[in-house]
């Protein structure tokens, strides 16, 4: 069924006071979370009759500096929402912003390297190692791509109350290259995840050590380069 979108009801949310930069339903919470260069993440809850503003989260301010925009420009990178729809983040520069649904503080990561893909984990499954102890798992897992072709697993979990956030890290040095991650995607924690490259290879590897699985390479893509005129 086609339809003209000029004809549908439109509905103006206002809220940002700069450039938005990306927007990203929940399929979880039913919510709209939007990123601006000003600096923010906001939350909506959108219904047939109703839009409200439900939260506004700040970034980092010293972000805004090590950008090469102008002056309280944010750089800031499309927001992502985890798999149970609990938490959100998005990178700046060098820094991981993380954030609670129900809190108003940022959790900051600061990662050696300017950051250039992420991507949450896309099924909450367990462990299997908490699948045999009968334990929950309450942690997201995120994944960190790096300019200087390193990977970095985030283990984040809500703690202390209201906006409260615990964060484990772990490098995977075994899955290092030369090229930066361009792309992400990870399906479960018990499955590979996968990494895009611009040299048109796709790495295909876990978060076990080089010795209990052994990452794959592929060359997926044949990059062409231009020849001189």
């Amino acid at each position: 069924m086609a339809g003209d979108l000029r004809k549908c009801p439109l509905r103006k949310l206002e809220g940002h006071n700069s450039r938005v930069t990306s927007c990203s339903w929940s399929t979880e919470q039913g919510l709209l979370a939007t990123g601006s260069q000003d600096g923010t993440v906001r939350l909506w809850d959108i219904s047939q009759n109703s839009t409200d503003l439900l939260h506004t989260h700040s970034c980092n301010s010293e972000a805004a500096s090590m950008s090469d925009g102008s002056v309280g420009t944010h750089l800031l990178s499309p927001v992502m929402w985890s798999s149970r729809g609990t938490l959100l983040a998005a990178f700046q520069n060098k820094l991981i912003n993380i954030w609670t649904v129900r809190g108003s503080q940022v959790h900051v990561e600061t990662q050696p390297s300017w950051v250039t893909a992420m991507s949450w984990v896309q099924s909450s499954c367990p462990f299997p190692s908490q699948v045999a102890s009968g334990q929950a798992n309450t942690a997201e897992s995120l994944l960190l791509g790096r300019l200087d072709g390193s990977l970095c697993w985030l283990e984040v979990s809500e703690e202390g109350g209201v906006g409260g956030v615990k964060v484990e890290s772990t490098d995977l040095s075994h899955c290092q290259r030369k090229e930066a991650p361009q792309c992400l995607s990870w399906y479960s924690t018990d499955r590979p995840f996968a990494v895009g490259y611009p040299d048109g290879k796709i790495l295909l590897a876990s978060t076990d050590s080089f010795d209990t699985e052994q990452p794959i390479l592929l060359t997926a893509f044949h990059v062409c380069t231009a020849s001189p005129l």
